[in-house]
């Protein structure tokens, strides 16, 4: 990766006050740092939902609106803000919580995600001894490793996510014990 294709935004937070905008200001500066190609047509924002969610809070602070906004809402002001025309947002709860953003050309970055065989889109190994660690590749169409991603076509900041917690025992809950 290139230095320009990472930006620093540091983390994204709901607001403390009424006039705390700056989740919000935070998505739009990211988006508008982003390569003018990247920009220019469909573009993707791949992101936890707490960062939504924390942008819809602060985009309401901006608008001083009495309703809370709905995320096509914001997502219309991210595009007229961002000068981005095209964007659109991607969460998922496989993303975990924090404040890692990445902006992609769609088709670029596709993770296989309860929807089919994801052997289609990433490559998933696991050199290490711990078992919980595993590599990614992102695979182009004819299944050999990109090893660059040029600043065109995508986008990060230096944030991390907490990854989810999938550990513990699945089992359906009773109604008895949804009633506890």
């Amino acid at each position: 990766m290139c230095s320009s294709d990472l930006k620093t935004t540091g983390e994204i937070k709901k607001p403390t006050s009424g006039s705390d905008t700056a989740a919000f200001d935070t998505l739009v500066s990211f988006i508008q740092s982003a390569h003018p190609m990247l920009r220019n047509g469909v573009v993707q924002l791949t992101c936890a939902e707490n960062v939504i969610i924390a942008a819809k809070a602060a985009y309401k602070n901006m608008t001083k609106s009495y309703k809370d906004p709905n995320t096509n809402e914001l997502i219309e002001a991210l595009r007229d803000h961002a000068e981005c025309q095209q964007l659109q947002v991607c969460t998922h709860p496989s993303l975990g919580s924090g404040s890692k953003l990445m902006l992609h050309k769609p088709g670029l970055f596709d993770i296989g995600r309860e929807d089919g065989d994801g052997s289609n889109f990433v490559q998933i190994r696991a050199p290490y001894e711990d078992p919980n660690e595993v590599q990614f590749w992102i695979q182009d169409g004819f299944g050999t490793r990109v090893n660059d991603v040029h600043e065109k076509v995508f986008c990060t900041n230096e944030q991390v996510n907490k990854a989810p917690s999938i550990y513990g025992d699945y089992t359906p809950e009773t109604p008895a014990e949804a009633a506890e």
